[in-house]
């Protein structure tokens, strides 16, 4: 149920903290603001500026600082997951499930929800109206204590099904306005789709100077080279051409970094003038590079696309294997021969990069990025 929330990178060393100062954020914690945007604030931002890296270190701060009265859920849509990570139902009955986790005393309206064996003819109990239904009936009865989620990246579900959720949420916000509850719902998506959220707030990710601030910090600090006037003048054009994308600048002073291995400055501004402003463009920039290991590349992205499910991590260690030298195959008596770090490099070299194993107990092979799953699937 964490997967996409563990796989989020951690927030680099004193970024983020801007956002708990922002005004916008400020007003949407103050219950005295309620009746202004009934508890709703909305993060969007372009691919890749950030967002989710933002959410997961808010969702760790409201962890922190969550008062006894406070019941804290969230969940991180994932399109590069299984359908357990990118459907609205999934959603649901994660967030019902930490709700009553968290709210022991509201058991008997589970207890009086009626079972339905999945082996019925009558299918699953559980649909999204039941649960939407359940989740209504138990946020009623929370009384004093307040309800804070955190729901991430809405453009990897289905677009209807998403408006139709933030319509569920708002419906309870103002039901909880009512009631005189308090209710605190986060969303983050890119800006497109849109999402109506009537009276509630929003703040536009590349549009602050705190995450402006931030970019600039992550490529001081990370752009090695010194702290000469040709490459202070290089760290100023990355931030500029970044334009606010975090990953954008993550990968381009990965780039850098390997031309200055060597010394050669006047590479570096050579190449970063190569480079692309489009993260979409840079993905497909560092596939078709340097034209080295082409069949590891092609191979890795053919399984990662088509794959009927998301590969664990032996599972396209061997998938990879047996496309590119059968005859390994053979030696191979057991699937212990191969360690774990070895597979994780074959992931990182076949990839170029583009490829990671999601943080979990039975990691799985995934794109870094939703924009990469979009690229090369267009």
């Amino acid at each position: 149920m964490d997967t996409r929330r563990d796989t989020i990178k951690k927030a680099h060393s004193e970024t983020c903290q801007w956002l708990l100062d922002h005004p916008t954020y400020l007003d949407w914690t103050n219950p005295e603001q309620l009746d202004q945007h009934y508890g709703f604030l909305w993060i969007n931002g372009k691919p890749g500026a950030g967002k989710s890296n933002l959410m997961k270190f808010a969702h760790a701060h409201a962890s922190k600082r969550r008062r006894n009265a406070e019941i804290l859920l969230s969940f991180f849509f994932n399109a590069r997951g299984d359908e357990l990570e990118k459907s609205t139902i999934s959603m649901y009955r994660a967030l019902v499930f930490q709700l009553f986790d968290k709210a022991p005393d509201l058991q008997q309206l589970l207890d009086n929800v009626p079972f339905v064996s999945p082996h019925s003819s009558q299918g699953a109990v559980w649909t999204i109206e039941s649960l939407c239904d359940l989740f209504s009936a138990a946020a009623a009865r929370l009384g004093q204590r307040h309800l804070k989620c955190f729901v991430d990246a809405l453009d990897e579900c289905d677009e209807k099904q998403a408006q139709e959720m933030v319509d569920f949420f708002i419906a309870l916000g103002q039901r909880a306005r009512r009631n005189e509850t308090q209710l605190f719902v986060c969303f983050a998506s890119r800006p497109y789709p849109i999402v109506v959220i009537e009276s509630g707030l929003q703040l536009t990710l590349e549009h602050q100077q705190g995450h402006g601030e931030d970019l600039a910090k992550y490529v001081q600090s990370h752009l090695r080279g010194g702290n000469g006037k040709e490459i202070e003048e290089v760290r100023k054009q990355v931030q500029e051409k970044a334009n606010g994308v975090f990953m954008w600048a993550v990968l381009v002073v990965a780039i850098l970094n390997n031309e200055l291995k060597n010394g050669r400055i006047f590479a570096v501004k050579k190449r970063l003038q190569q480079i692309p402003s489009q993260l979409s463009d840079l993905f497909k920039d560092i596939l078709n590079r340097d034209g080295e290991n082409m069949q590891d590349l092609l191979l890795c992205l053919q399984w990662i696309l088509f794959a009927k499910r998301p590969l664990k991590r032996k599972e396209f260690y061997y998938a990879m294997v047996s496309g590119l030298d059968p005859t390994e195959l053979a030696e191979c008596d057991s699937m212990d021969t191969t360690t774990d770090d070895a597979m994780d490099r074959l992931v990182l070299s076949a990839s170029k990069g583009l490829a990671e194993l999601t943080k979990s107990s039975m990691p799985t092979v995934q794109f870094i990025h939703e924009s990469v799953f979009r690229k090369l699937s267009s």
